[in-house]
């Protein structure tokens, strides 16, 4: 996943990571077997983010992920 994402796409990847739970707070208990496909989303839109991100940002990745 190395590929750069077109305007609107990566508007609604922010908006998703804006109401999407950190990784902590995924359970098995709160998100039953499910769990583990959720943790992978979360993975994946971060990476995305990432990789999208402009470079003067990317030395506050830590920052922003938390």
């Amino acid at each position: 996943m190395s590929e750069k994402m077109n305007g609107p796409a990566l508007n609604a990847l922010k908006i998703a990571f804006t109401y999407m739970p950190k990784s902590i707070e995924v359970t098995k208990y709160e998100y039953g077997d499910d769990y583990k496909k959720i943790l992978d989303h979360i993975e994946t839109v971060r990476e995305m983010l990432l990789i999208n991100m402009p470079m003067h940002l990317s030395q506050f990745w830590p920052i922003l992920i938390v």
